[in-house]
């Protein structure tokens, strides 16, 4: 039987940089954890403004006599402009089309060889 080699103790700098490492990783996951709530509290508010509602109230002579609750579409509508601005899914105001390099772009139309034209009838 092959003996088994015993673990060597890890050098005094070996143990520092281990610490060190530890430390790092637990910072870095404490401001992922941050980040992480923070995303959760504001996908939260997103979640709440899309399922926007509003209570109308109707009254007749100065006292309430009914009221209802209806979606507020146009609050419904902002928050659904700010999800999209949040997640990078709006998009571009403004498209632009070009050639190669963006220069102009070329369009190169040959004739049929057998001389017809559109329908087959030549001109």
């Amino acid at each position: 039987m092959a003996k088994k080699k015993n673990k060597q103790e890890a050098t005094p700098e070996q143990k520092a940089w281990q610490k060190a490492g530890v430390r790092a990783f637990e910072k870095l996951q404490a401001e992922l954890v941050k980040k992480k709530s923070g995303l959760d509290r504001v996908a939260l508010r997103l979640s709440q403004g899309l399922n926007a509602r509003r209570t109308l109230f109707f009254q007749h002579e100065g006292e309430v006599t009914d009221e209802r609750t209806v979606i507020d579409y146009g609050e419904r509508r902002k928050y659904a402009e700010l999800a999209i601005s949040v997640f990078g899914a709006k998009a571009p105001e403004k498209h632009e089309v070009g050639g190669p390099e963006g220069g102009p772009i070329e369009i190169n139309l040959k004739w049929p060889e057998n001389g017809n034209g559109i329908n087959g009838k030549t001109s």
